[in-house]
C-alpha cells in the first residue's frame, strides 16, 4: 500500500465513521471525494447531498528533504474542506451562522482524530502531527453554483523516505555517468 492509498483510505474510513457525515457509496449518502487543490474552491452541486455536509479530501503535494538526524524524509501537505449548502436570503443570517459553526464544529473532531492518531502512532502521520502547530484552518465561503459555508484545513506531516522503494532495474545498474554532456554529440 503506497502513501497516497493509505491517506485517501484513512480519511475515507474517519468520514464512514462519523456520525454527523456516515459516508456510503451510492445516491444520497456520497459525502466523501478526492479533489485536486484546484477543485477546492469550484463546483460542488456534483454528487453533495442536499442541504448537508460534505467533506472533500484535497489530495496532498510534497518534498523530500533531510531531517536533523540525516534522515530523508517525505514531507507532505494535504488536507481537507468541510462545508455545507446554504441559502443566503437577508432573513437567513442566523442559518448563515449556524452552519460555520457546526462546520467548524466537524472541521474539529477531525482535528483531534488526527491528532490522537498521530500520537497513538498511526503510520501515515507518524507522530508528526501531535500538536496543532502543523494544521491550520480557515473559514471559507463559496458562491456560484451555491452558497457553501465550511472550513478548509491544512496539515503538514511527514514520514520516512524510502529510497530503495521499489526500485526498477535500471538498465544502467542505477548508476547516472557524471559525464553525460560529454556523451552527447552536437
Amino acid at each position: 500500500m503506497t502513501q497516497n492509498d493509505l491517506y485517501v483510505a484513512y480519511f475515507k474510513y474517519l468520514c464512514e465513521q462519523h456520525p454527523d457525515l456516515v459516508h456510503a457509496e451510492g445516491i444520497g449518502r456520497h459525502v466523501f471525494e478526492v479533489i485536486s487543490i484546484e477543485e477546492a474552491v469550484g463546483d460542488f452541486r456534483a454528487g453533495v447531498k442536499i442541504k448537508d455536509f460534505f467533506f472533500r479530501l484535497i489530495m496532498y503535494t510534497y518534498r523530500t528533504s533531510r531531517d536533523e538526524s540525516g534522515n530523508v524524509k517525505k514531507f507532505v501537505q494535504g488536507g481537507w474542506l468541510i462545508a455545507k449548502n446554504v441559502s443566503t436570503r437577508e432573513n437567513n443570517k442566523v442559518e448563515i451562522l449556524e452552519t460555520s459553526a457546526a462546520a467548524e464544529r466537524l472541521n474539529d473532531h477531525f482535528i483531534a482524530r488526527v491528532i490522537n492518531d498521530s500520537i497513538a502512532g498511526y503510520p501515515l502521520f507518524n507522530y508528526s502531527l501531535n500538536d496543532r502547530q502543523n494544521i491550520t484552518s480557515e473559514e471559507v465561503k463559496f458562491t456560484g453554483d451555491g452558497t457553501y459555508i465550511g472550513w478548509r484545513t491544512i496539515l503538514d506531516f511527514d514520514n520516512y523516505f524510502d529510497l530503495c522503494a521499489d526500485e526498477p532495474e535500471w538498465l544502467d545498474n542505477g548508476s547516472t555517468p557524471l559525464d553525460l554532456l560529454e556523451e552527447v554529440t552536437p
